[in-house]
Parts: structure tokens; C-alpha cells; sequence
């Protein structure tokens, strides 16, 4: 079972990425932003995935009181 406090480290991993990718982008060519563009793409994915997880992890916690 994945915790809350697991869901919320994720977060704030993924915060501090995107606060990274944020200020390298600021001296980088356009073949470079495209690239960290990806990487932010790629981090919206593990959003979404982590998001998905919480909701079945919410789910099965309220199965099992039913």
C-alpha cells in the first residue's frame, strides 16, 4: 500500500524538478528547451500516474471498510 506521505514526497520531487527545468531554460537554445520540454512532459505523466495510484489506493481503503 502506498502511503499519503509517499503521494506527497512525489510532489515535492516533481516541484523541485520543474523549479529546475524552469530556471535552465532560461540560457538554453530552442533544441535544448524542446528537450527539457519533454522532460516537463514526462513529469505531467508521472503526475497523472500518481494521481491514479492515489485514487485506487483511496478505493481500495474504502472497500475494505465497507
Amino acid at each position: 500500500m502506498i502511503t499519503n506521505k509517499q503521494l506527497l514526497e512525489v510532489d515535492g520531487r516533481i516541484a523541485v524538478a520543474r523549479e529546475i527545468l524552469a530556471k535552465s531554460a532560461k540560457n538554453m537554445t530552442t533544441e535544448n528547451k524542446e528537450i527539457l520540454s519533454m522532460f516537463d512532459s514526462i513529469l505531467e505523466l508521472i503526475v497523472v500516474l500518481k494521481n491514479q495510484i492515489a485514487v485506487e489506493e483511496y478505493k481500495r481503503g474504502y472497500n475494505d471498510c465497507l
